[in-house]
C-alpha cells in the first residue's frame, strides 16, 4: 500500500518515537550500605532485575548526563568503581582512599567531586586521566556533594560534623582523622556552612552559613536555590545562591502524638524533574513532606507516611514516580507524584540498608 506523503511523514514519525522509546531504559540504581550490593530496578516496571556487586558499604552515586556511565564510591573499601550502565557490569575501579562519600559528577563527564568522611578533604577525580587531580580542603566530615542541573560551573558541598567532643577525639587518637595531604589531625573543626567550589578552578570561592551541620541537599536545575536538611532542624532551609544566604527555614508539621514525642531529623530531600516542588523526609517519622517551590515561602501540599526511615528521594525523569529509599525497612517506597500516594513497595533483602539511589536513562545496546 502507498501512502500518501504527509500520512507517511506521520507514520515515519511515530516510528522515529517508537525507536526513540525503545533506545533507551530508565533505571533505578540503589545503593546498600549494608553489604556490598547496588540493586538495580526497572522503572518501567517497579521490580527488581539485577544485582551488581560492587565492594562494601557502597555509598555514593553519580551517572553521567548520557546515561552511558555509572560511578559508584564504596565506603567500605574507598574504592570508586565505573560502571557500564547499559550493560550493568563494572569496567574498572580506582583505590581513592577509606571513606568514600557521595558524589557527583560535572555534565561533560570530567571530572568526578567524592568527599573522604575522616580526612576532611573532596578529591577531585579526572575521569579521563584516571586520577585524582585535586583536593579540596574543608571543615567538618566531607559527605555530600551536588550541582545544579543545568550549571556546573559550581559544585555545593556539604560536610556534616561529628561529635568532637566524642567521635573526633577517638579518631584523632587513633589516626583515623586525616587532612587532605593524608597526614593525622591533632584538631577537629566543625562545620556549619555550605562550601561553594568552582569547577574551574578546583578551589573554593564562597560559603553559606547554614547554622548547623549540614546534611543531604539539593539545588533547582537554574541553579537560583539550594534545599538543605540541617542536623537540629526538623525541616530545611531554602538558599538563594546568587545572594549566598538562608531566606528561608522550613518545618515539618507534626501531626500525630507519636510525632510531637519522638525525636526525628530530616535526612533526603530532591526536586521533582519538572522544578514544581521539593520533597524531604522525617526519618523517625517515617514520613515524606512535598512542598510547592514555585511560590515563597514554600507552602506544604502532602504528607506522605512511607514506613521505616525514610533516607533519599528520586524520582523518574517523567515526574510519574518518586522513589524513597527505606534504610531501616530494607525497601523502596515508590510514590505516585500526582496523588501523593504510596502505590508500591519494592523488597530488598534483609539487612541491606538501602540509602543512596539514583535513576538513569541508559542507552539500550
Amino acid at each position: 500500500m502507498r501512502l500518501a506523503p504527509a500520512i507517511a511523514a506521520c507514520w515515519l514519525l511515530a516510528l522515529g518515537a517508537a525507536g526513540a522509546a525503545r533506545a533507551a531504559t530508565t533505571k533505578l540504581y540503589i545503593a546498600a550500605t549494608g553489604g556490598t550490593q547496588v540493586y538495580v530496578v526497572d522503572v518501567a516496571t517497579n521490580s527488581l532485575v539485577k544485582t551488581l556487586e560492587v565492594g562494601k558499604s557502597p555509598h555514593g552515586i553519580a551517572a553521567t548526563t548520557d546515561g552511558r556511565w555509572l560511578w559508584i564510591a564504596t565506603e567500605g573499601d574507598g574504592k570508586l568503581h565505573k560502571i557500564d550502565a547499559v550493560r550493568d557490569v563494572e569496567t574498572a575501579s580506582f583505590d581513592l582512599g577509606p571513606y568514600q562519600q557521595e558524589i557527583e559528577i560535572t555534565n561533560d563527564g570530567r571530572l568526578l567531586y567524592t568527599g573522604r568522611f575522616m580526612d576532611g578533604c573532596y578529591d577531585v577525580f579526572d575521569t579521563a586521566k584516571e586520577s585524582v587531580v585535586a583536593r579540596i580542603p574543608v571543615d567538618g566530615n566531607p559527605h555530600n556533594v551536588v550541582k545544579a542541573a543545568n550549571d556546573d560551573r559550581y559544585m555545593y558541598l556539604s560536610p556534616m560534623s561529628i561529635d568532637p567532643d566524642t567521635v573526633a577525639k577517638s579518631a584523632i587518637k587513633r589516626g583515623t582523622l586525616r587532612d587532605c595531604a593524608g597526614k593525622p589531625k591533632t584538631a577537629y573543626l566543625p562545620n556549619d556552612k555550605v562550601y561553594i567550589a568552582d569547577t574551574r578552578t578546583n578551589t573554593v570561592v564562597g560559603t553559606i552559613p547554614v547554622g548547623g551541620s549540614p546534611r543531604p541537599i539539593a539545588a533547582s536545575d537554574d541553579g537560583r536555590r539550594l534545599y538543605a536538611d540541617i542536623d537540629g532542624w526538623l525541616g530545611f532551609l531554602v538558599i538563594d545562591l546568587q545572594a549566598r544566604k538562608v531566606i528561608e527555614r522550613v518545618k515539618f508539621p507534626l501531626v500525630t502524638d507519636d510525632e510531637k514525642t519522638t525525636f526525628s531529623r530530616a535526612h533526603g530531600i530532591w526536586v521533582t524533574p519538572d522544578q514544581k516542588e521539593v520533597w524531604t523526609a522525617s526519618v523517625n517519622h517515617g514520613v515524606v513532606y512535598a512542598y510547592d517551590r514555585t511560590v515563597e515561602p514554600v507552602r506544604l501540599v502532602a504528607r506522605i507516611p512511607v514506613g521505616a526511615a525514610p533516607y533519599w528521594i528520586s524520582f523518574s525523569p517523567d515526574d510519574r514516580m518518586g522513589y524513597i529509599s527505606l534504610s531501616e525497612g530494607d525497601a523502596i517506597a515508590v510514590i505516585d507524584v500526582a496523588s501523593h500516594k504510596l502505590v508500591k513497595t519494592i523488597p530488598l533483602p534483609k539487612g541491606s540498608g538501602p540509602k543512596t539511589t539514583q535513576v538513569v536513562v541508559a542507552p539500550t545496546p
